[in-house]
């Protein structure tokens, strides 16, 4: 597409204006790709660049199931699965499901939507991270999708790619919140990632006082 280029390099930059202009000269670039795959939008929420995302919603009604859950916007995502049900285990071109993107992003209403659909919690994304939606969800400082997937039958121990867990990555967070639902729920703080480094490690490296005391009180 004409222009693809163009406005994928003024999201990188952050040029917010540039890319409107892009978007008021050509209104097709709102459905522009990468090419890895990813569409504009969904590239905008990866960067956390909500402003870019808001002006690129101005140009698309329709959204695939992917950007509807990293967006939480419920009502699309009911009737993409509504039209078409086996799309809540469909994979990204970069290998994540729907489940992995709501729960990264914080999305425990799409979170749960996908889950009552036959959204699948357990399975490896299909890339380098080899996350699953809990790895996602704690990422994401999520606890609400965290608490929701635990209820669902989350293992709280999944190990993701460098053998990282759930609660690793809530330890680094510094979200003692999290770290206490994830050892009430059967986190062992004493599993090691790949390196050899424990929850409490985490907590430690980054200064996370409230975590450090909770882990190093745990049995």
């Amino acid at each position: 597409m004409t222009g693809a280029s163009e406005i994928f390099a003024a999201l990188k930059a952050g040029d917010l204006d540039g890319f409107r202009k892009l978007l008021a000269g050509n209104s097709a670039l709102a459905n522009a790709r990468n090419e890895q795959g990813v569409s504009l939008l969904m590239q905008a929420r990866y960067e956390f660049k909500m402003a870019f995302v808001e002006a690129l919603l101005g140009y698309r009604a329709k959204l695939d199931v992917f950007e509807a859950a990293a967006l939480g916007k419920l009502d699309k995502l009911a009737r993409i699965l509504d039209a078409e049900p086996a799309a809540v285990n469909e994979w990204t071109s970069d290998g994540f499901q729907p489940q992995h993107l709501a729960a990264f992003f914080a999305q425990p209403d799409a979170l749960r939507l996908l889950l009552e659909r036959g959204g699948q919690i357990g399975i490896h994304s299909k890339n380098a991270l080899s996350v699953r939606a809990i790895h996602c969800a704690a990422a994401g400082r999520s606890l609400a999708c965290v608490n929701l997937l635990l209820e669902r039958g989350a293992d709280p121990n999944a190990r993701q790619a460098g053998g990282f867990t759930p609660l690793h990555s809530a330890a680094q967070n510094g979200s003692v919140e999290m770290v206490k639902v994830l050892l009430e729920r059967g986190a062992d703080h004493t599993l090691a990632t790949d390196d050899g480094r424990l929850a409490l490690d985490f907590a430690k490296e980054k200064g996370h006082a409230g975590v450090v005391a909770l882990l190093e009180k745990s049995p």
